[in-house]
């Protein structure tokens, strides 16, 4: 993982060479916006990179367990639904 120090020499570095194939290419779309949205380093309250172990299992674990509550189980349910139903009945001779 990097540190806020490594993302933003990373960010510097690459920014006008970034923003110009952006402005060259996507003309059309608000650069600026997008380019701060997702290429600027963002201030975060815990690195990964200064996480031990343990906090970052519980971590996974919690993205883990959020996903699989916003999804409400979908994958989960059609398994069971679909289990009967795949399966042909044999005929013995």
């Amino acid at each position: 993982m990097l540190s806020a120090e490594q993302e933003a020499r990373i960010e510097e570095r690459f920014r006008d060479e970034n923003l110009w194939l952006w402005n060259t290419y996507c003309n059309d779309v608000d650069v600026d916006r997008i380019y701060r949205t997702h290429f600027m380093p963002r201030k975060a309250d815990a690195r990964y990179s200064a996480m031990t172990e343990s906090e970052l299992i519980y971590r996974c674990l919690g993205i883990i367990l959020e996903s699989i509550a916003s999804s409400g189980g979908e994958s989960d349910r059609g398994k069971n639904r679909n289990q009967g139903q795949d399966s042909l009945p044999v005929e013995e001779e």
